[in-house]
């Protein structure tokens, strides 16, 4: 699952796709939210600009967001403080389903 909960809020994996055009939540698949950023991938600008960016889209401040790992990878473990996971999926638009629709929406592509 691309969401979990935590302790003090949420953790999301993320896909990160630098130089979009805009900043964006695109979809989630593999377990993984891909998130396009219009920085590029240099001198922390994307990491920065995609901390901004969450930290706008889930309503809290900058300060709560934080890179768990991945600081140096497009594949990110990002925590947000102060959110619940369903007040999460409900702004990601999965909705504040059940397990079972949640898996649904978010299930593994067949390729």
């Amino acid at each position: 699952m691309p969401v979990t909960e935590t302790k003090s809020g949420i953790c999301l994996s993320v896909k990160v796709i630098p130089r979009a055009a805009k900043n964006a939540i695109c979809d989630a698949e593999n377990g993984v939210l891909r998130v396009r950023i219009n920085a590029p991938p240099v001198d922390n600008a994307a990491n920065e600009t995609l901390c901004r960016f969450l930290a706008r889209t889930f309503g809290v401040r900058p300060a709560a967001v934080r890179i768990v790992s991945g600081a140096a990878s497009r594949f990110k473990r990002i925590e947000i403080g102060g959110i619940g996971l369903p007040e999460a999926r409900r702004i990601l638009g999965f909705g504040a389903a059940t397990e079972a629709e949640y898996a649904e929406k978010t299930k593994t592509k067949e390729k």
